[in-house]
């Protein structure tokens, strides 16, 4: 899947599904879901997006966003929203469904790279949606303090490494080695007899 991810197969489908879950979904019709946007954030959207395309238009620079960003966001962008969405829901221990969430520190490489704007404080992010991703680290911390919440939270301190104890990755491999394992009631072939 990551490869299809980097040649860019998987970008139409991608974008049909961001576009289905973005705020404009419903910015001219009359639905309730997702929520319509206000009359001050689509005034700020129109803004931007004029002072874009201005700016592109007064430098002339059309074909360099298009090659410099628009064509590499996909085959980038896909991959490392797979990536983390793969290590913040996926093979948590006695956890499934909507319980499958991890925290993950990261190193600030991860943070830039994988997981920006704070998401990987993903566990709050679940449990409060509405609190905002810039004071998610602060929340995160306050929460810490509750002893529930400690012990609900499957939390990592990187995405990568091969120790299972504080990597996602790692625990990720150990719960794969122990899967292929054979288990004590495989036959195990003897070498000896033909």
């Amino acid at each position: 899947m990551f490869l299809r991810d980097f040649l860019g197969l998987t970008a139409r489908t991608e974008m049909r599904m961001i576009l289905r879950w973005g705020p404009f979904v419903d910015h001219f019709s009359g639905h309730n879901e997702p929520l319509p946007l206000s009359r001050t954030e689509r005034i700020s959207f129109y803004v931007f997006a004029t002072l874009v395309i201005a700016a592109l238009w007064h430098f002339n620079v059309w074909l360099e966003f298009l090659i410099l960003w628009l064509i590499p966001l996909t085959p980038m962008l896909m991959p490392f929203i797979r990536m983390r969405t793969v290590t913040e829901h996926v093979a948590i221990p006695g956890r499934t469904g909507d319980n499958a969430t991890r925290h993950v520190d990261g190193t600030w490489l991860e943070r830039v790279l994988i997981a920006p704007c704070n998401i990987n404080f993903h566990v709050a992010h679940h449990l409060f949606a509405a609190v905002p991703l810039y004071n998610l680290p602060r929340f995160h911390k306050h929460l810490l303090k509750v002893d529930e919440f400690r012990d609900y939270v499957a939390h990592k301190d990187s995405y990568f490494g091969r120790d299972g104890a504080t990597s996602v990755f790692g625990e990720v491999i150990s719960k794969v080695d122990r899967e292929n394992q054979p288990s004590e009631h495989d036959e195990v072939p003897n070498p000896s007899v033909s």
